[in-house]
């Protein structure tokens, strides 16, 4: 089977740049979604990278199931961006308004930081382990 993380990954980094331009329009739904999907293709990237099957949404699960330890930082900010996969889309995700109601700048802000690090963080275990596989 042919090794498909770095299309995960690139995928990634274009859905962060579709929620900074969610940011920039004011759509902030969109942004905070599209942060929680940028997370979750960067994890799936880095669990196809280490040659394991990967299925599943939550950011914190897939954090959980790596076979290394993780920053807290890091677990933070997935579960942070857990709270956007569902309510972000769907009108019944709150009692009453559409979700473009709930969500306001500062949310897709933090939302895209967290994103952010959790990228940076793929892309240096992704570095790491390549460079120990070229190893002494």
């Amino acid at each position: 089977m042919p090794d498909r993380s770095r299309d995960w990954f690139r995928q990634a980094e274009r859905d962060l740049s579709h929620a900074e331009k969610s940011l920039r329009d004011e759509e902030y739904e969109w942004a905070c979604f599209a942060a929680q999907q940028a997370a979750e293709k960067a994890l799936k990237a880095l669990h196809l990278f280490l040659g394991q099957d990967v299925w599943g949404h939550v950011l914190v699960k897939l954090l959980e199931e790596l076979p290394f330890p993780v920053p807290e930082e890091i677990r933070e900010g997935a579960y942070v961006l857990d709270t956007y996969y569902i309510p972000t889309r769907y009108p019944n995700g709150f009692p009453e308004g559409a979700p473009f109601e709930h969500y306001h700048r500062k949310q897709a802000e933090e939302a895209i930081e967290h994103a952010r690090k959790i990228l940076e963080f793929v892309r240096f275990k992704m570095a790491e382990k390549r460079g120990s596989a070229s190893g002494p």
